[in-house]
């Protein structure tokens, strides 16, 4: 505690914070802080003003005081603490009054303090779907014991203390030597690691699976609401690995800023790395995350054998990638998928609209994201459901035949879209807005507006099945770049389909404009 930054009063008591939940001692001293003279005799009161729940009792010896902490995470206990020295050929002292607040939580109140050892202990201390209260920022060091992995090895809540500025734990990886850098949580088989306003940052792990959190043990759970994870680094999943038959859930939660690194260049998942997972985001974002390999931010694949388990994800509204350039997700290998997202065989993406609390719908938004082949979402031989989405400003880079999908790249699978939209989206190759290619797309009540191609397919280029339904238009490109190949037509492969589902309806009058292959 700093004592000096409080009076004591009733009204400003000093705060004692206690990590694991055990009692506060306080040694009594003079006020230059020596012991007493021997005939001294001290007379001390303890008076619980404030509080319940307590770990044990108070406790008054001739040499010290105990002070029981709230058994209760976030908890806080407030004593009045009395005392007088008296003794024969001493003047009898003033009565000394100081009021202390006893709270159960793990506070950084000097840089001095190993914090992460402390943090680690607490966690330690907490007993099974208990909680653990942090106030400040919990940072690895190199000093022994104070930095590693933390191992989630029961079901339990770490959330931000009440009334706390910050809540920030920090592994540090950019000033701990190598042998000390590590991911912040593994969480074990079975167990649940709920966290709450919390900001992760500086997480590495020089393997596979999570920068900051790994969720691989089988029916592990990682639910994440109102955090902020930043700066972490792996191979697979620069934040969040998580593996076959577990969970991860994000609410209004910001991956920002993470790496799917390593040696031989083949990261994935910038922001999550799924494999034969379960993961739902709501009202999350997820920008300036970058891969090596495919997905930028996001990397779904199925488990290995002998299960072969596929990974599904659902995200309800929020944003991957951003207006701004430090928002754009990105793979960096100029034949790598998926900027934004990359979902590999047999694996479900949903994206869904969210509601807040005022009842209105959000739907997700895939902005400004860059890879060489599907700047936004590539989907091989999956299951794609989109609904009310914003896929707007993505890049598709590499000009070879296998390039393509600004907006989104579909290889084999089903792809149905309703009510979305897809604007300005960009290929070097083909299919600037959306590249349908061997699998099926159904395209309902959608617009594709001022996207291009270099080559062919501004809008869509179909090499598969289309099918166009109710109001879903193609917006013809209009002024000087009217009948333009590649700028926002459909360019339709020989022997391939368009299949109008009804009567059409759309904006303007004029579904598309075609361009057959010749």
């Amino acid at each position: 505690t700093n004592s000096a930054a409080h009076s004591g009063s009733e009204t400003d008591p000093i705060p004692v914070y206690s990590a694991y939940g055990s009692a506060v001692k306080l040694t009594i001293k003079k006020t230059d802080g020596t012991d007493y003279p021997a005939g001294v005799i001290l007379s001390q009161g303890v008076q619980l003003v404030l509080g319940s729940g307590l770990n044990g009792s108070i406790d008054v010896t001739p040499d010290f005081i105990k002070l029981p902490s709230p058994v209760a995470a976030g908890g806080e206990a407030v004593y009045k603490v009395t005392v007088k020295a008296t003794g024969e050929g001493f003047d009898d002292s003033t009565t000394r009054t100081l009021y202390y607040k006893v709270c159960r939580e793990v506070k950084t109140v000097t840089s001095t303090l190993p914090m992460w050892h402390i943090l680690k202990e607490a966690i330690a201390h907490t007993s099974a779907g208990g909680t653990v209260v942090v106030n400040g920022e919990i940072k690895a060091t190199n000093a022994g014991g104070n930095n590693g992995e933390i191992t989630i090895g029961k079901s339990l809540t770490i959330e931000k203390a009440d009334g706390a500025t910050s809540a920030v734990i920090n592994a540090n990886k950019n000033n701990l030597s190598n042998g000390n850098k590590d991911r912040i949580f593994k969480v074990e088989s079975g167990k649940t690691l709920t966290l709450e306003n919390l900001t992760l940052k500086g997480g590495q792990n020089s393997g596979t699976f999570g920068g900051a959190i790994n969720v691989t043990g089988g029916l592990s759970k990682a639910e994440l609401t109102d955090c902020i994870i930043e700066d972490c680094q792996a191979g697979q999943g620069g934040a969040i690995g998580c593996g076959k038959g577990t969970a991860v859930t994000l609410t209004n939660t910001t991956i920002q800023n993470c790496k799917a690194h390593t040696p031989v260049n083949n990261g994935t998942g910038g922001a999550i790395y799924a494999q034969g997972a379960t993961v739902t985001l709501t009202n999350c974002t997820l920008k300036g995350n970058e891969a090596q390999e495919n997905g930028g931010a996001i990397h779904v694949e199925k488990s290995g054998t002998p299960s072969f388990a596929p990974s599904t994800v659902t995200i309800e509204g929020g944003i991957i990638g951003g207006t701004n350039a430090a928002d754009a997700n990105k793979v960096t290998s100029p034949y790598g998928f998926g900027g934004g997202i990359y979902v590999n065989d047999g694996c479900i993406l949903t994206l869904n609209e969210y509601t807040d609390d005022g009842g209105v719908k959000y739907g997700v938004r895939i902005i400004g994201n860059e890879a060489g082949r599907a700047g936004g979402v590539r989907a091989n031989n999956s299951i794609v459901t989109m609904e009310n989405c914003t896929i707007s400003g993505n890049k598709a880079t590499d000009n070879s035949n296998l390039g393509g999908g600004g907006g989104v790249y579909t290889h084999g699978g089903t792809l149905t879209m309703t009510r979305c939209t897809l604007t300005g989206n960009t290929a070097v190759n083909n299919g600037g807005g959306l590249n349908i290619e061997k699998g099926s797309a159904v395209i309902t009540n959608c617009t594709l507006t001022g996207n291009e191609a270099a080559k062919a397919g501004g809008g869509v280029y179909v090499d598969g099945t289309m099918t166009m339904s109710g109001s879903a238009t193609v917006t013809p490109s209009v002024g000087s770049d009217i009948d333009k190949p590649g700028k926002n037509d459909v360019y339709l492969k020989s022997g391939k389909t368009i299949t109008v589902n009804g009567k059409l309806n759309p904006t303007g009058g004029t579904a598309a404009r075609i361009t057959p292959e010749t």
